[in-house]
C-alpha cells in the first residue's frame, strides 16, 4: 500500500478518478446530438432559401455535405425546391454537385425531376455528371424525360 495513505482515502480517489473519467465523455455525446440536430436543421433550412442558408454555414459543426436522416444534403433539397441562390451559395462553399442520396439521386437529378432549368444550367456548369445513373438506374435525362421537362431534358440528352 501507498505510505500515509488509508485505504478508504485511496478508494476515494479511484472514485474520483472514474467519475471525471466519465463526466468527460458525456459533452461529446451531447455534442455529438446536437451537430446531428444541427445538421438536420441545416438541409431542411436549405428549402428556405439563401438568408437561411448563409446562416447555418456561420455554424462549425456543419458539414456542407453531411445527409439528413432522409439521407438528403442540402444542396439536394435547395437543387429539389428551385432555390438557385442556395445552390450557388452551398457549391461555392464546397458543396459536391454530385453527391448522392440514399437513393442514388444527384442534385442535378433532383433538378431535373422538378424541371428547374436554371439549377440544371448552373449545376452542369460547376461539374455535376449528368451520367451517373440512380439506384434505380435512371439518369437526370431520363427523370426531365419522363415528367415532361423538354428544354430540361433537351439540355441532359446524352450526346452521341
Amino acid at each position: 500500500m501507498l505510505k500515509g495513505f488509508k485505504p478508504v482515502y485511496l478508494l476515494l480517489i479511484v472514485l474520483m478518478i472514474f467519475s471525471l473519467n466519465a463526466c468527460k465523455n458525456k459533452p461529446k455525446k451531447i455534442e455529438q446530438k446536437v451537430t446531428v440536430y444541427n445538421q438536420e436543421t441545416f438541409v431542411s433550412a436549405a428549402s428556405d432559401g439563401e438568408n437561411k442558408i448563409a446562416d447555418w454555414l456561420s455554424h462549425k459543426e456543419i458539414i456542407i455535405n453531411g445527409l439528413d436522416k432522409h439521407g438528403s444534403s442540402a444542396l439536394t433539397v435547395a437543387s429539389k425546391n428551385g432555390r438557385l441562390e442556395t445552390v450557388k451559395i452551398l457549391v461555392d462553399k464546397g458543396a459536391d454537385v454530385n453527391v448522392t442520396d440514399n437513393d442514388g439521386d444527384t442534385p442535378l437529378m433532383c433538378a431535373a425531376f422538378a424541371g428547374n432549368l436554371g439549377t440544371v444550367k448552373f449545376l452542369l456548369s460547376k461539374g455535376a455528371n449528368p451520367t451517373i445513373k440512380s439506384n434505380n438506374g435512371w439518369t437526370a435525362y431520363i427523370y426531365a424525360s419522363e415528367k415532361g421537362y423538354t428544354e430540361v431534358a433537351e439540355l441532359l440528352k446524352p450526346k452521341k
